[in-house]
């Protein structure tokens, strides 16, 4: 993404009622198990996210289930706009006997504090996007059909200047 030169901001979104909903954790524990050294997540983490050096902003509008390497991109995404009805938010690895280290916890951690990732972490339990807000894993909720659709970084915010070629100040470039 920073390597494009016309790209001022990264939108990644889902399709149909998954946001993203990660990896096969069942292959994935299958794969490894037959492994004789301990299973590596990649250098740059879920989706070259958890670990990326760039400056460009990166927003997701997330239209549905969010969940292990999904959730981990949310996490490591600059803007969360999240649909009121079809958003929600997971680390189930635990339930596969995998543990979410694709790079998301160190952040997600100091997002929503410690308590708070350890139960999402260690419990796999399903975040509704009404409390992820109030976490603050998620900076705005929409209703289903709105911006988490279709979203026009340009016109977001009053005064926005990333979708129109700008930063609003100093880029650190």
């Amino acid at each position: 993404m920073d390597a494009e030169p016309l790209l001022r901001v990264g939108i990644i979104t889902g399709k149909g009622r998954a946001f993203c909903a990660g990896a096969d954790l069942k292959e994935w524990n299958d794969k490894n198990s037959q492994s004789s050294g301990r299973p590596a997540p990649p250098p740059s983490g879920f989706a070259g996210l958890s670990r990326r050096a760039g400056k460009k902003p990166v927003i997701c509008a997330v239209n549905g289930l969010a969940y292990g390497g999904g959730c981990e991109i949310i996490i490591n995404a600059d803007i969360v706009i999240a649909s009121r009805r079809g958003a929600k938010f997971a680390l189930p690895e635990v339930k596969r006997g995998v543990v979410a280290l694709a790079g998301g916890l160190t952040r997600l951690v100091r997002t929503v504090g410690k308590p708070r990732a350890m139960e999402m972490a260690l419990t796999g339990r399903v975040v509704r996007v009404e409390e992820a807000e109030r976490w603050g894993l998620v900076n705005e909720v929409v209703e289903d059909g709105g911006e988490a659709d279709d979203v026009d970084v340009g016109d977001r915010r009053e005064g926005g200047e990333a979708g129109r070629g700008g930063c609003g100040g100093d880029c650190g470039e």
